[in-house]
């Protein structure tokens, strides 16, 4: 029989049900029938509509800062239809499955869901359930086995070239969730994805990763200048006249030791975009190192430097209200900012939060003191910060 599918896709979560509908589609699920929810309401709608049909799925994908409102739509589905199998995944249920399935969900998608999740369809279609509720894959999946984006249902984004980080940031998820080893999607399903967007007049093509230049490194640290360059130009090769790319940008970012002439030189050759966003965190030598950064001020500064040198507008990332912050600490951080912002720098502002599966998650929510708020808010008006850096503060 059939399985009905309601899918939550939202802004915050659409990348990573691409990635699912992929799945899907590369596991030959073709028989699915995708109701597509843009919020809660829709989503309780469609449930409500499914009456006692044993096959309906409902599946979310959450981060952290969801959670209260996704432990609330939980409670209202099942109320919708008892019948309904809830699922939940996403960084939040990867690291604290056992808590989602408190809130009412059926199943808890821990990790890498290409694999979990299309077996869980399986199971349901075939009338059996799975023997545990925490469905996990336990070796990593290797990206190249399956589409990043719905050819089915036209749904396409960044293309995520590499999974994994190995440099363990104590507040940062990708670490503790896909690993400290690195593994890259292979030039020639990147261009596959490429063409199927060329095809259908999407010609803005970005990518996901954790360090776009260190795409095709073994350990994920330093950039392979080849491996830059043949993912690049057959990209380039494959789009239209009119495409353009979009590389080390949001939704992707650069570490600071990896900005250097020959990389921002490749990038002028290939790349349209003119700003490039630096994963900095902090303007302290000692809450760098106390945060796992793996590199110092030093190495932001030459960053910066070069970028502004050859014409690309830096974007720097800071997280205010991280743990152990001190008074020196946010000193720092307040002369950095003003320094480089005089320069011609952006800084995109954050606010610590607690994640699960980090060694900061028993950590508290960020605290930013008067100073700094104000400092912030004055670099903002001026139009030289963004972010949503007092949305999940301590005032």
């Amino acid at each position: 029989m059939p399985i009905n599918l309601i899918l939550l896709y939202t802004r915050e979560n659409r990348y990573s049900m691409n990635a699912l509908l992929g799945a899907m589609e590369s596991r030959g699920l073709e028989s699915v029938k995708v109701h597509f929810a843009a919020n809660g309401k829709e989503m309780i709608k469609a449930a409500s509509l499914s009456g006692k049909d044993s096959r309906t799925l409902a599946a979310v994908s959450f981060f952290t800062e969801q959670k209260e409102k996704i432990k609330k739509l939980a409670k209202d589905l099942r109320g919708a239809a008892k019948n309904l199998i809830l699922v939940a995944g996403g960084p939040h249920a990867s690291a604290s499955p056992q808590e989602v399935l408190d809130y009412g969900f059926d199943y808890a998608v821990a990790g890498e869901g290409e694999k979990a999740f299309p077996a869980l369809l399986c199971d349901i279609a075939s009338g059996k359930r799975p023997s545990g509720r925490i469905l996990r894959t336990r070796e990593k999946i290797n990206l190249d086995d399956y589409l990043s984006y719905s050819k089915k249902y036209l749904r396409f984004g960044p293309i995520e070239i590499t999974r994994g980080c190995p440099y363990a940031c104590k507040f940062c998820q990708t670490s503790f969730l896909f690993g400290a080893g690195v593994r890259h999607r292979s030039v020639s399903r990147v261009v596959d994805q490429v063409r199927e967007m060329a095809k259908l007049g999407l010609d803005d093509i970005r990518f996901l990763s954790p360090d776009a230049l260190a795409y095709g490194s073994p350990d994920g640290r330093k950039t392979e200048i080849k491996a830059v360059e043949e993912l690049l130009s057959s990209v380039k090769k494959s789009l239209n006249p009119n495409g353009r790319i979009f590389f080390g940008t949001f939704p992707s970012e650069i570490r600071p030791e990896n900005i250097t002439e020959e990389n921002l030189n490749l990038l002028k050759k290939y790349a349209h975009n003119r700003q490039i966003t630096i994963g900095v965190q902090s303007g302290s030598d000692r809450l760098l190192n106390l945060i796992h950064r793996g590199h110092g001020i030093r190495e932001i500064e030459n960053a910066v430097a070069i970028c502004l040198k050859n014409g690309f507008k830096p974007i720097l990332d800071f997280i205010f209200g991280l743990p152990g912050e001190t008074a020196e600490d946010i000193a720092a951080t307040i002369h950095f900012m003003e320094k480089f912002s005089g320069l011609g720098a952006v800084i995109h502002t954050h606010s610590f939060t607690p994640l699960p599966g980090t060694p900061f998650e028993k950590e508290t929510l960020g605290e930013i003191p008067s100073g700094l708020r104000l400092k912030i808010k004055h670099l903002e008006n001026k139009k030289l910060a963004f972010g949503k850096w007092e949305k999940n503060s301590n005032q």
